[in-house]
């Protein structure tokens, strides 16, 4: 405790020593009037204030530094892991978002290859229903068709039904007719064939 006075000491008494080297009647450091008794009062009465301050008020002063110290060590610590746990947190906050940057490029593919694979099923149907449509468009020609051809035998027997009769110039019964008619649409059939 004495080594931490020391240099008050040293720095007083160096201020003290021009006044205790003046004789009476000469002038000290502050230019007043050098006197050994003041001088030894003053250092007397400043070792007790010193002797004081060092039992009472110094303990009191260093303990609140050593708990401010104290105090600063324990916030910087607590600041420093708040900073690595910042990081940390930072660090993974960071791979998640890579993980979710790379679950939507996957869900984003996903979902191109579905619009693409319902495009290719659109596709499909419409050219299957195309095919359907023209299938019976197809036979819907050949059933007008083939009915546009029974009408015209038909037409056919009938006309020439009537030019035979009007060529024979008599009346033909309805059995005549009929067999007419059956020769007529066979004799059709074998020449469009």
């Amino acid at each position: 405790m004495t080594a931490r006075f020391a240099p008050a000491l040293l720095g007083l008494l160096a201020f003290a020593a021009p006044a205790f080297a003046a004789g009476d009647g000469q002038r000290g450091i502050f230019d007043l009037p050098a006197r050994w008794d003041l001088s030894i009062y003053t250092l007397f009465v400043f070792l007790v204030l010193l002797a004081l301050m060092a039992k009472f008020a110094w303990p009191a002063i260093t303990k609140g530094i050593q708990a401010r110290e104290d105090l600063i060590v324990q916030v910087r610590d607590e600041a420093m892991l708040a900073r690595k746990e910042a990081e940390g947190i930072r660090a993974d906050l960071a791979v998640k978002m890579g993980q979710a940057h790379d679950e939507i490029k996957a869900l984003m593919d996903e979902a191109r290859k579905d619009a693409e694979k319902l495009r290719a099923t659109e596709r499909e149907v419409g050219q299957r229903e195309a095919a359907a449509e023209r299938e019976r468009a197809v036979r819907e020609i050949e059933a007008a068709k083939g009915q546009a051809i029974a009408e015209l035998y038909q037409r056919s027997v009938q006309l020439a039904s009537l030019m035979a009769g009007k060529a024979l110039r008599r009346e033909i019964n309805p059995g005549d007719h009929a067999r007419l008619i059956e020769e007529s649409l066979a004799e059709l059939k074998t020449s469009v064939n």
